[in-house]
């Protein structure tokens, strides 16, 4: 039953215009805000790291506005799974430095595209695979299989080639670049087998170190790029920026500070669009979130 109506709301958000299902991801964020104390502790936690002088009423602020976002983001996964590449394009308002992403492709590299958890990450995924060049991004599958089959079908609608995230893919991603085409990494989750501690805002975090390695074994383009969501369900904004050349480091250490460092500018710029419910700092000793 549970995986039946998850399954229909996701085909039912696809058909809704987007200033509709943004007003109701507010309210879904609001329920979540107030039906679960774990995840405003985690928000709150994280808020109060990252961004440690704003005071009281700002923080409340901060954490009000995260839960917004996050029933936003939850309730159009549908809407960018099941619309159409005519809709999707039209959602698409403007492109921050879009000249750094044309120049990348024109280059004959491979493009390394580093999408944080922040805004609408899947609208990137569908806007990289709208350009005349292949698109490999890792993924692991949902838990529910029908869910799965639905997110696959949708990733992949555009032409997008899925890979695991394991050794396999790995090798899938460096094949793919070695050949020119484009991939996506998601470059802020914590790493289960291996990490380096980089600060992230300024607090050791554990910090991946696949990106490093890729840049230093390829010639390859890097940008980071995040879809920020307009006011009022009016659509995105796509931005691109471009990495340090520190990234490539053979220091892993310098590489990885790069590597969030440029995380950073992406969330400065749309703050409360941060997936800040997710337990970034959960291998930062002597941080927990259970106070």
């Amino acid at each position: 039953m549970k995986e039946f109506l998850a399954v229909a709301l996701l085909k039912t958000t696809a058909y809704l215009p987007l200033p509709v299902l943004h007003g109701l991801g507010v309210l879904v964020g609001r329920l979540v805000s107030f039906s679960s104390p774990k995840l405003r502790r985690i928000t709150r936690k994280n808020i109060e790291a990252c961004f440690p002088y704003t005071d009281e009423t700002g923080v409340k602020q901060a954490s009000r506005a995260a839960f917004d976002e996050l029933g936003k983001v939850t309730l159009e996964m549908g809407w960018m799974w099941g619309a159409n590449a005519r809709r999707q394009k039209t959602a698409v308002k403007f492109v921050e430095n879009e000249q750094l992403f044309k120049d990348a492709l024109d280059s004959g590299k491979g493009v390394l595209i580093l999408a944080p958890h922040l805004g609408a990450w899947e609208m990137i995924g569908s806007y990289l695979a709208w350009h005349d060049k292949p698109v490999t991004s890792m993924y692991r599958p949902a838990r529910m299989q029908k869910v799965d089959a639905l997110i696959h079908a949708g990733r992949c609608a555009f032409g997008q080639n899925l890979v695991p995230t394991d050794g396999k893919g790995v090798m899938q991603v460096m094949k793919a670049l070695k050949k020119g085409g484009i991939s996506g990494i998601l470059p802020d989750q914590d790493p289960k087998d291996s990490g380096v501690m980089a600060p992230f805002f300024g607090i050791p975090t554990n910090t991946m170190t696949l990106v490093p390695k890729l840049a230093q074994k390829l010639d390859i383009e890097i940008l980071f790029a995040f879809a920020e969501r307009l006011p009022w369900g009016r659509g995105y904004k796509i931005h691109f920026i471009k990495a340090s050349d520190e990234i490539r480091s053979d220091d892993t250490l310098i590489a990885a500070k790069a590597l969030n460092q440029g995380v950073e500018q992406c969330v400065e710029i749309a703050p409360s669009q941060y997936q800040w419910s997710y337990k970034r700092f959960k291998r930062t000793p002597n941080f927990n979130y259970n106070d």
